[in-house]
């Protein structure tokens, strides 16, 4: 009787509220100990463009950039100009960005202007952060798990040390989250057309933030599945929606002779990263040592294949693709050593940078799973301590991963398709999205879903209401 009373409970403004103190108190904490005493600790090499674009932005209304950033752009750049396709710089001496979409910019730029600083933006990331829990909480309810298994949704946002991190740090990640879990949240509280437009709208806006929206779709129709009438005309609304923010992008990439795309991230990563990374899997090499040579070759090869005024994005989607057909076997390779990073990596390096101290990698994961020697920096080893942290971070990341399967297997036992459609559809979207870069912090558009699944396999209340 009991259990059948649990199934049916809803959680409460008590739980929510509870939800958000438990989130914010070690968000701030790390905030307060790290990046507030000195901004510095919130940077990573990404978030100095962030903050040249978002300068830009405000001082002169323009998404560009004075120069290249690193290897791979300077790169394109370099073989852009030698074609006759580089954009000519604009009387401020820059040129348009289009690697990097303008939602993050644009966000700190909003902040700068009212007065507020880099310190600002990470404490509005922090309340956000903390806000999410009780809307992941609410969601996992919508999918139809007990108040217990959505509080416990909730409670593994609120307290994954990686989300933590990434809401202390200046990158995409915490804006990212905060737009497509609102989305979503929309979509599981469907009442009118409106209400379906602007959980599509959000996701549209996710993916100016990073390139990711859009793949939530799926998720997002199911969970405004039971919600709508008319489900054809909704799926359609919805995506039509969606798809409004990126597409006024991809025109404006295109007036700035950048292409008619969103980003090029995507056909980059393919020649630069999983093209590589198979040619030195082949090879024998260490990926991250021979990578700049990798760069090198491939940008070579690239050049003498382009014609003049050719696109340069489009033809090294091509030269990718030709050499993954060379080496499917190493391609598969790198891709399951990736994906498994991707599930179970940790990112106490970043917490450490945020405390201004010092991580100096194991080489644990590298000797085990990638094959590779941990590259040296300064004196070698961890404090027990450390390890200890590590150890328990990736243990956390698998026991999720685990959990996250056998909620899967009961979804698809008891033909639970929202559920199902909600959680393995969308891992499986992001999980090919990330190609061969498999950092925790790639991670996270999938963590929801992955603590929905979790939560699913320890709903015991959910099954006994089901059969109900």
């Amino acid at each position: 009787m009991n259990s059948v009373s649990n199934a049916t409970a809803r959680l409460t403004i008590r739980h929510l509220a509870c939800l958000f103190g438990l989130a914010l108190v070690p968000r701030l904490l790390l905030l307060g100990f790290g990046p507030w005493q000195d901004a510095e600790r919130a940077m990573q090499p990404d978030s100095y463009r962030y903050l040249l674009l978002a300068e830009n932005l405000r001082e002169h209304q323009t998404f560009g950039l004075l120069g290249p950033g690193g290897l791979v752009h300077q790169s394109v750049v370099r073989l852009r100009a030698e074609n006759g396709t580089l954009p000519p710089t604009d009387t401020n001496g820059l040129r348009p960005e289009s690697f990097r979409t303008p939602g993050y910019p644009a966000f700190i730029a909003l902040i700068q202007s009212l007065g507020g600083g880099i310190r600002t933006v990470l404490l509005i990331q922090c309340l956000m952060g903390a806000a999410i829990t009780g809307l992941a909480a609410l969601i996992g309810q919508s999918l139809g798990l007990s108040a217990r298994g959505a509080f416990l949704v909730g409670l593994l946002w609120a307290l994954h040390p990686g989300l933590i991190v990434f809401d202390c740090v200046l990158l995409t990640e915490n804006l990212f989250d905060a737009v497509a879990v609102t989305g979503l949240f929309l979509a599981c509280r469907v009442r009118s057309p409106w209400a379906i437009i602007w959980a599509g709208l959000l996701l549209g806006l996710a993916t100016l933030v990073r390139p990711l929206g859009v793949l939530y779709i799926p998720a997002a129709l199911a969970l405004a599945w039971p919600h709508v009438h008319s489900k054809a005309v909704n799926v359609v609304v919805l995506a039509a929606a969606a798809f409004i923010p990126p597409t006024l992008w991809a025109f404006r990439n295109q007036a700035a002779n950048e292409g008619f795309r969103v980003t090029t991230v995507g056909d980059l990563n393919l020649l630069y990263y999983t093209a590589a990374y198979a040619i030195s899997e082949e090879r024998h090499e260490d990926w991250l040592e021979s990578w700049p040579t990798r760069v090198d070759g491939l940008t070579n090869r690239l050049s003498r294949r382009l014609r003049p005024g050719e696109d340069v994005v489009t033809a090294a989607r091509r030269l990718a693709w030709d050499q993954i057909r060379q080496r499917p076997k190493s391609v598969l390779k790198i891709q399951a050593k990736s994906w498994l990073k991707l599930f179970v990596d940790h990112s106490l390096p970043t917490a450490a940078e945020t405390q201004g101290l010092t991580y100096r990698p194991s080489g644990l994961f590298s000797n085990l799973i990638m094959n590779s020697e941990p590259r040296p920096q300064g004196p070698q080893g961890n404090s027990m301590a450390t390890s200890i942290l590590a150890l328990g971070w990736m243990g956390l990341n698998v026991l999720i991963a685990i959990a996250a399967v056998i909620g899967a297997n009961r979804a698809l036992h008891h033909r639970d398709w929202r559920l199902f459609i909600f959680g393995v559809v969308s891992i499986l979207l992001f999980t090919l999205a990330t190609g061969s870069v498999g950092l925790e912090r790639f991670r996270m558009p999938m963590m929801l879903p992955l603590f929905v699944l979790a939560a699913n396999c320890f709903s015991v209340e959910r099954r006994l209401a089901a059969t109900r």
